[in-house]
């Protein structure tokens, strides 16, 4: 059976891991010795990359977490506001990562996401095999970033997605956000602004993939070209 065949058949899989904080739980797939966590932007959940998780050839183990604080305010997986801050998410993904038995493991963030792979990566330079940040920054513009929440609020759910998208998609993405815990949401949204991790991004030497739009209103392009004339790794 072929490699595309084989991926085909990996149905993703929920389940917990008990973490300093608490039991953390995971989307994953696949068995194999080299480690891929996807990270997912804020507001959402593993569920935004379930297609990438059952297309994942076999000899990766690729993981989405629930980052903390993301969890259905009606699931009653909890969290303290401060848990929810991206600094306080990249070291639990990085112990994250340590229990699971691997010293380093491929990162994939979106947009949140992106920062805390940035963050882990940061503070923890040996655990980062690869970098692939997808529509994220290293710095966000202080004016857009100091009104973010109006601005992003005027915006109805579809102009974060291509035109073209399939409606029902849009829906999902709705869905899940507005099923959050509201005052956990903002503590994730405002966090996730904080960091300048443009001096950071001089020291990414490992491999990185950088994925941009040019139609993105939100995440505009030139800020992961900022990230590429900075990483040695680009």
């Amino acid at each position: 059976m072929g490699e595309c065949e084989e991926a085909l058949m990996n149905e993703p899989t929920w389940r917990e891991i008990e973490l300093e904080r608490g039991a953390l739980r995971i989307l994953e797939s696949g068995a194999g010795n080299e480690l891929v966590v996807l990270l997912h932007a804020v507001g959402q959940s593993p569920d935004s990359f379930r297609p990438q998780l059952a297309a994942a050839p076999r000899r990766f183990r690729v993981l989405a977490p629930e980052l903390r604080g993301h969890a259905p305010k009606a699931s009653g997986r909890s969290a303290r506001p401060e848990q929810a801050h991206v600094r306080e998410l990249a070291g639990e993904v990085a112990e994250l990562v340590r229990a699971l038995g691997y010293d380093r493991a491929h990162f994939v963030g979106v947009s949140m996401g992106g920062v805390v792979a940035q963050l882990v990566a940061e503070a923890h330079p040996s655990l980062v095999g690869s970098l692939t940040l997808a529509n994220t920054w290293a710095h966000y513009e202080p004016e857009i970033a100091d009104g973010s929440k109006e601005y992003i609020s005027r915006r109805d759910m579809k102009n974060l997605f291509a035109p073209d998208a399939p409606g029902e998609l849009v829906e999902q993405a709705a869905v899940i956000e507005g099923s959050k815990d509201p005052e956990l949401f903002l503590a994730s949204w405002i966090s996730m602004f904080e960091p300048d991790l443009r001096a950071a991004a001089d020291e990414l030497t490992c491999p990185l993939l950088l994925i941009a739009s040019e139609h993105d209103p939100v995440t505009p392009a030139r800020y992961m070209e900022a990230i590429a004339a900075r990483a040695p790794g680009a």
